[in-house]
């Protein structure tokens, strides 16, 4: 770390994307420096409180669990890359992710689409465990439901930030992620 200048190498373009909106880049930038009210800070802020995932009910919640290593938040992650010969090793932690995001091996529209890809995850995943907590009459939401508002909100940051993405809204919303890399 650098004195007065915050993290080294901090991954700067994974945070502040403009093309997402400010408060999900936020969100993101708070995740990143485990900023969140995720029940293992509360508890180092002295909060005595169960700790158990509240979207998968199995582990205890953290910012590194609830994002990446809940059995939900996996299942997202898995329905939004491509089916075909692709395969995932979930990062350890955010950070991991973060600083290894970048790909450039698809279209432009393609790259475009995989910038907004984990703010679009994190968003809709904290949105979800947050309506569980705090909405005592919220209808949880499957897995499939949560993908296809992942693929929505991608899709409504790129038409905000008037990109053609060449595709179907209809078949990538609805049929396999592969469609959202052409």
């Amino acid at each position: 770390m650098v004195e007065g200048f915050g993290i080294e190498d901090f991954p700067y373009a994974f945070v502040w994307n403009k093309s997402v909106p400010p408060k999900v880049n936020f969100l993101v930038w708070c995740i990143l420096h485990e900023k969140l009210n995720t029940i293992d800070n509360l508890h180092i802020r002295g909060v005595d409180i169960y700790n158990s995932c509240i979207l998968c009910g199995d582990d205890t919640e953290s910012h590194d669990h609830v994002f990446l290593h809940c059995k939900v938040a996996h299942k997202i992650w898995s329905m939004i890359f491509p089916t075909s010969c692709w395969s995932w090793v979930v990062p350890g932690n955010m950070k991991m992710l973060a600083c290894n995001w970048q790909h450039k091996h698809f279209s432009a529209s393609g790259n475009f689409i995989w910038s907004l890809i984990p703010a679009a995850v994190v968003y809709t995943i904290w949105l979800e465990r947050n309506k569980r907590i705090f909405e005592p009459n919220h209808t949880f939401k499957t897995e499939a439901d949560l993908g296809m508002e992942v693929r929505s909100s991608i899709l409504a940051w790129a038409d905000a930030a008037n990109r053609s993405v060449h595709i179907n809204h209809a078949s990538t919303v609805l049929n396999t992620s592969d469609a959202i890399f052409i």
